[in-house]
């Protein structure tokens, strides 16, 4: 139809003309409520950027002579990033004598919290031993 016909339509109906697409031959335009279709538009983007969620890395830092009890509340906080969704880097350091028995302290260390971790988190990166230090990172599951 003409435009002035799409014109004077949309206006008896309190709608605006939109054009859908410029390059077709003839252009093709829709009669609608444009800013109750951006009104609907904004909501949408608002609602999937409430359910998005960002994946952190949380830091943990342990030393190799921790004691079980000391442990467990260690893990007690790294249960609570991991249900907050986010991942859990642990970083046990050395010093001194320490770095003698590193692989017994990593095994003792990192074997007792992957124990304890593996119904609500998964090894992502396997222990890694860099600057004195190893380090390893837990991420959640994916059915919590």
């Amino acid at each position: 139809m003409k435009k002035q016909e799409a014109l004077e339509i949309a206006a008896g109906k309190g709608m605006d003309v939109v054009v859908v697409a410029l390059n077709a031959d003839p252009p093709v335009c829709k009669i609608m409520d444009y800013g109750r279709y951006i009104f609907k538009k904004e909501k949408q983007q608002q609602k999937a950027r409430k359910s998005q969620h960002t994946t952190r890395v949380r830091e943990l830092r342990v030393k190799p002579t921790i004691e079980d009890n000391d442990l467990k509340i260690k893990f007690r906080k790294m249960k609570e990033f991991i249900e907050e969704k986010d991942k859990v880097r642990i970083n046990l350091f050395f010093r001194g004598r320490e770095k003698v028995h590193m692989e017994q302290y990593k095994d003792r260390v990192f074997g007792r919290l992957i124990e304890l971790a593996e119904d609500i988190a998964k090894v992502e990166e396997e222990p890694v031993f860099e600057n004195n230090k190893y380090t390893i990172l837990f991420a959640p599951k994916k059915n919590n």
